[in-house]
Parts: C-alpha cells; sequence; structure tokens
C-alpha cells in the first residue's frame, strides 16, 4: 500500500489552501515531443511521478506535496485538517480521535480511495 496521498487529494489540499510540509511530492512534466504526433502518442512524453523533494526536476511543470497519510494528516497535521485538540510529538500513548481512527482502520482494509474521500468528507478545509 502507498502511504502517500494521491495526486487527486494532494491537489484537492493545495487548492483548499493547506500548506503542509512533505519529504514527497506529485511532479508532472512534459518533453518538447508533446508538441507532435496524437493525443496517444504524446502521452509518452507526459509524466507524472512521485519524487523526493530535494529531487523536484526543474523541468517539472507543476509540483504537488505527498503527504503521509497516517504520520502527517491523522497526527502532524490532524488539528489542521479535522480541528479539535493538537497531538503532543512526545506522547507515548496517543490518543486518536474519532476521525483518525476512522481513517486507520479503512487503510488497514485496503481501502485508500475511500480513506482519502473521507478525509475529504471531514476536513475542515472548505
Amino acid at each position: 500500500m502507498n502511504k502517500y496521498t494521491s495526486l487527486s487529494l494532494s491537489k484537492w489540499l493545495q487548492n483548499k489552501g493547506f500548506k503542509g510540509e512533505s519529504e514527497m511530492y506529485w511532479q508532472y512534466t512534459e518533453t518538447l515531443g508533446v508538441c507532435f504526433g496524437t493525443e496517444k502518442e504524446k502521452e509518452k512524453y507526459r509524466t507524472t511521478k512521485l519524487v523526493l523533494k530535494k529531487d523536484i526536476s526543474n523541468m517539472a511543470h507543476w509540483t504537488y506535496p505527498a503527504y503521509d497519510i497516517l504520520n502527517d494528516l491523522c497526527v502532524k497535521y490532524a488539528k489542521e485538517l479535522f480541528g479539535g485538540e493538537e497531538i503532543e510529538d512526545d506522547e507515548v500513548d496517543l490518543e486518536y480521535s474519532p476521525i483518525t481512527r476512522n481513517i486507520l482502520s479503512l487503510l488497514q482494509q485496503g481501502k485508500k480511495e475511500e480513506a482519502e474521500e473521507y478525509i475529504k468528507a471531514n476536513s475542515i478545509l472548505k
């Protein structure tokens, strides 16, 4: 299971004004060949991939942060996304909110798309 947000959720978060930090980014690039041929032929010159922040190409047309769903969205930025009390980093016995527990449950069941829709539906970002 990919632990990072999909491109769709990453775009949604950025469009809602979320400004969290991430070590990974979605990067989209096009090369010169994209100008020629049919749409299908042009696809081979377009790439969207997950890269480390330090490896973002200067040829990238756009980038979106790819957040670790559990560590970033459910712990580090839980208050900014879902409201409630902030979780201290040094707490040994973390008390997860019902929202983050539900996200964890969906992810454990292999339902990443449902977890991402749940994040959108329960976010305080409007």
